[in-house]
């Protein structure tokens, strides 16, 4: 069995670092870092 919630927190995560550090523009992604964080932190 998969845990798709960690699964989505993890790729948040990864997005979220790719965000920081400049790799990835905020235009680059179809939805926010506030939906990212929320990802992140499991609170979606």
């Amino acid at each position: 069995m998969l845990d798709e919630l960690a699964t989505a927190q993890a790729l948040a995560v990864y997005l979220l670092r790719g965000l920081d550090c400049g790799a990835l523009g905020e235009g680059e992604l179809p939805f926010g870092r506030s939906e990212l964080e929320k990802y992140a932190r499991r609170e979606v």
